[in-house]
């Protein structure tokens, strides 16, 4: 075990230093962690330290205790080491969905609208193409908020 520790808290110390820091700072910190688990607290405490490399957490314990502090710190940096990011996958108000997607397709309807009034001479003089740009760029800044907020 003290092989596998060492290697853990060697190759992964910004991640265990990030996820040992994540349990201090939980409301409760490894005390109320270890009584969750049913586990002594010195335990925990000896097998998160990024310091003590003759004992480190069993897979499932790691998974139980990244579930339990949510672990974002320590998530995005095992996240970055393979090149990609966290993203929140919270639910948002349906309302708010509703809205936003109301406002992109109304933006959208004006553009084509006038799109369509602009093209109907089979071409676009310079005034048409200077309000199309401003029509397209309302959609694009309308669907961008919109994007936002489905990312929150």
């Amino acid at each position: 075990m003290a092989a596998h520790a060492e290697r853990l808290k060697t190759n992964h110390a910004p991640f265990m230093r990030t996820l040992h820091g994540e349990i201090r700072r939980h409301p409760g910190g490894y005390v109320e962690i270890a009584r969750e688990l049913g586990r002594p607290a010195q335990t925990l405490i000896n097998m998160f330290s990024p310091v003590e490399t003759d004992t480190a957490p069993p897979a499932d314990l790691l998974l139980d205790v990244i579930a339990i502090v949510g672990a974002r710190g320590a998530l995005g940096l095992l996240a970055s080491e393979i090149g990609c990011g966290l993203q929140d996958a919270r639910p948002i108000e349906l309302g708010d969905d509703v809205e936003a997607w109301r406002r992109v397709v109304v933006e959208m309807g004006e553009a084509l609208a006038t799109g369509a009034q602009a093209l109907a001479d089979g071409h676009f003089d310079a005034a048409e193409r200077i309000c199309m740009a401003k029509e397209l760029d309302d959609v694009i800044r309308t669907a961008q908020a919109l994007r936002q907020q489905m990312l929150r």
